[in-house]
């Protein structure tokens, strides 16, 4: 089993890497979302840890290389950029000047799985050059997206539930499609 995951961790660095060179850092955020959509905490995780979160530090760092690199040049703030940082300061306040340390620290984790994690996103995104090229492949990326979570929906409503993958992908959808 070991042998095995071996091997798949190699085919996904070889392939990884030739998706880093044809989509960049824009694509990555791409891949991040419909991870964490598709093959979150129901389908993969290691305590905390699940792959769109992995993804996001691997992002992080990936920005930091190539802005040091200089690459990448950081974009000037706008008003909705500082409204966002005073709206993450008072939620890091509000969680961290109450008791925090409740029900094993969850309102850390509300804090940084609810508002954290989409703000760094955002930012990501932000920061990153987008051409023509860039942009359609988004688009196409989304529809097909789009094209994937309502089959998923139709196949969950007709009870189809041998044709879904992952197994529980959308356990919100289960009982309301």
């Amino acid at each position: 089993m070991d042998m095995l995951l071996l091997a798949a961790a190699c085919v996904a660095s070889v392939w990884g890497i030739i998706f880093l060179r044809l989509a960049g850092l824009l694509g990555l955020v791409v891949a991040m979302l419909i991870a964490g959509t598709v093959f979150g905490h129901p389908f993969f995780h290691v305590s905390a840890l699940t792959l769109d979160r992995a993804l996001l530090v691997f992002a992080l760092v990936l920005w930091a290389i190539q802005y040091r690199l200089g690459l990448l040049v950081a974009k000037p703030w706008s008003s909705a950029d500082a409204i966002l940082a005073i709206f993450i300061s008072i939620l890091t306040l509000n969680v961290f000047l109450h008791n925090w340390r409740v029900e094993g620290m969850e309102p850390v984790s509300r804090f940084a799985f609810y508002y954290a994690m989409p703000m760094l996103t955002y930012w990501l995104a932000r920061q990153c050059s987008a051409t023509l090229r860039g942009i359609q492949g988004i688009y196409v990326t989304m529809a097909v997206f789009g094209l994937y979570v309502a089959g998923t929906a139709v196949m969950e409503r007709l009870g189809w539930t041998w044709a879904i993958f992952p197994r529980g992908a959308f356990p919100f959808c289960v009982g309301y499609c």
